[in-house]
């Protein structure tokens, strides 16, 4: 009988330091997130306790937009008076916050809502009449809650896996009975469920497309509805270029307020394009700002349907190209959930022999053993280390590229003696994971430039004990290998529940050796010959468990990635035996 219990070779739990420097990473997460989510949380606790508030009639003082400086720089300033429990009070406060805006004409639409002179009902503290509002929050902005609660949960899950996950699975593992590949029947296992897939996959499509929907979509949108506006006569207020990031002159953005004239109605804007970002590069927005100085008549392009929104330039920006970054994350997310979501085909239905009540076994379907041609065949890896590289340096670009404001800014900041600790820990994380990723992506810069592997066989499958001749060689710098290995592998794949997700250990039960030379001229060609255990498991497949035999070639690279490349290969069951499932 040929047993094998599910190892897990190829998910080893990390060692002391791999644990110190995972727990610094995620504790990061823990403690930030957790800063933030307390928070928003109080924010939100006050802003939904303010509907409940009482409401009277209050008069409008004064109404209007002030220019009070910084990252967002128009503020909703609002005077009223009101009465409450006979007692006369004044207040300057709009809502929780400051109310402090980037575009004028948001904070203008606030403030034409409580013309001076009219009526209107404040929400008064019971608990301290001096504190009043006209206007509070919506409730839906304790969805931010959901936001910040990602992050503790990153970084209590890591901790968790860290120290204890391997105790625990090893645990599972060691009450699970092992997995017999013999002639005795196993115990169908119920197939896992796709859950955890489908959720990760899920956040990147719905991230990425509401990403993609504000960089990408509503700017064309915009675009194509700012071609109908009807140019407008204005003249410019005032212009500037706004700094942003706490005024560490990171990052910068046109400001340029200007005032025309709707139906004899004045209105006022300081959007000058259609999609308002702020980006590094001083030069080419001060440019922008001195072809308008105060005092410039100028046009502009006004929607007819709101009087307030209007822009200097309504054509496309190059800004857009930023969209194709969302873009690409949703596009993950529909691939995997298309993979994860897709009926399973005839392939993936489970077939097990059943026993017959009268004992013994009584099979009723049996699974075809993976298609091989007869007779030899060569065995090339072209275009893996290629789209390997491809992939790593897309993620790093797209990683790094998102967070590389995070990252500046709070360079920025030390460099100007601004010491945010808040902003650096939160950073941390973030920045670690970027360096991971550039780091792999030399990594397999690097491999593209190895030798790669060519193998003959005198045949594509053999079955249990039967000799396979193997030639080999090399193509490229082979002079640069200071030892070569080659051995064929049989692999045990093991797909079970851990928790909520799914987890596939994989365990090698079989390594027959094929060449270990280092000498150049073998390493470069050679051949010889294997014989297949006739003992062991054929090649298997069903959907938890899966046995695969490798023709793995292995050759050390002084202080320079190894050339690792692996090559299926197909084992039959011995001659005269089925190749039903056991």
């Amino acid at each position: 009988m040929f047993t094998v219990k599910s190892g897990a070779n190829s998910s080893r739990n990390p060692g002391c330091a791999g644990r110190v420097v995972g727990s610094i990473v995620f504790a990061a997460f823990f403690l930030v997130g957790s800063a933030l989510t307390v928070v928003v949380a109080q924010q939100t606790v006050r802003n939904a306790r303010s509907h409940s508030w009482p409401t009277v009639e209050c008069e409008i003082l004064s109404s209007g937009v002030n220019d009070v400086g910084g990252e967002n720089p128009y503020q909703v300033q609002v005077a009223y008076r009101y009465t409450y429990n006979g007692e006369r009070y004044t207040s300057h406060q709009y809502t929780f916050g400051s109310a402090r805006y980037s575009s004028y004409n948001k904070a203008q639409r606030l403030a034409d809502c409580f013309p001076a002179g009219s009526t209107a009902r404040c929400y008064v503290n019971p608990a301290n009449p001096t504190e009043a509002i006209l206007q509070p929050q919506s409730p839906l902005v304790g969805l931010a809650c959901l936001i910040t609660l990602i992050f503790p949960a990153i970084g209590a899950g890591g901790l968790y896996f860290l120290w204890f996950g391997g105790a625990r699975s090893k645990k599972k593992k060691r009450a699970k009975k092992s997995v017999s590949l013999s002639k005795k029947t196993p115990r169908p296992r119920k197939v896992a469920s796709p859950a955890g897939g489908i959720l990760v996959f899920g956040a990147f499509f719905l991230i990425g497309g509401m990403l993609s929907y504000y960089f990408t979509v509503l700017p064309v949108f915009r675009w194509l509805a700012a071609r109908q506006w009807e140019p407008t006569p204005c003249k410019v207020i005032s212009s500037t270029v706004r700094t942003h990031s706490n005024d560490d002159g990171h990052t910068y953005s046109i400001d340029i307020l200007y005032e025309y004239e709707v139906n004899g109605k004045q209105y006022r804007s300081n959007r000058y394009g259609l999609l308002r970002l702020s980006s590094s590069g001083y030069e080419g927005k001060a440019k922008v700002v001195r072809q308008h100085p105060p005092g410039r008549e100028t046009i502009c392009f006004v929607n007819p349907k709101d009087p307030h929104d209007a822009v200097l330039k309504r054509g496309l920006s190059p800004v857009l190209l930023f969209g194709l970054i969302p873009l690409a994350f949703m596009g993950i997310g529909a691939i995997g959930l298309a993979h994860r979501l897709r009926p399973p085909g005839v392939e993936d239905k489970q077939h097990w022999t059943r026993m017959d009540p009268a004992g013994g076994p009584r099979p009723i379907r049996h699974r075809t053993l993976p298609d091989a041609a007869p007779g030899p065949v060569t065995l090339e890896a072209k275009g893996i280390r290629a789209a390997k590289f491809a992939g790593m340096a897309f993620l790093a670009l797209a990683w790094n590229g998102i967070c590389s404001f995070l990252f500046a800014d709070v360079a920025a900041g030390w460099q100007k003696g601004r010491l945010n600790y808040f902003e650096t820990l939160f950073a941390i994380p973030f920045l670690l994971a970027g360096l991971a990723m550039i780091a792999g992506s030399i990594y397999y810069f690097l491999a593209l430039f190895n030798p790669w592997p060519r193998i003959h066989l005198s045949a594509a499958a053999a079955p249990l004990g039967a000799a396979v001749d193997i030639e080999w060689e090399l193509k490229g710098r082979t002079s640069k290998l200071s030892r070569l290995r080659i051995e064929l592998q049989g692999r045990e794949q093991a797909t079970y529940r851990r928790g909520t997700s799914t987890a596939t250990d994989t365990k090698t039960f079989a390594a027959i050796p094929i060449a270990d030379t280092t000498h150049r001229t073998e390493m470069g060609i050679g051949r010889g010959r294997f014989v297949i255990p006739p003992h062991t498991m054929h090649s298997f497949s069903a959907p938890n468990n899966t046995i695969v035999w490798k023709v793995k070639v292995h050759g050390e690279v002084d202080r320079w990635p190894d050339v690792n490349e692996e090559f299926d290969f197909t084992v039959l069951p011995a001659n005269g035996e089925q190749g039903d499932e056991p």
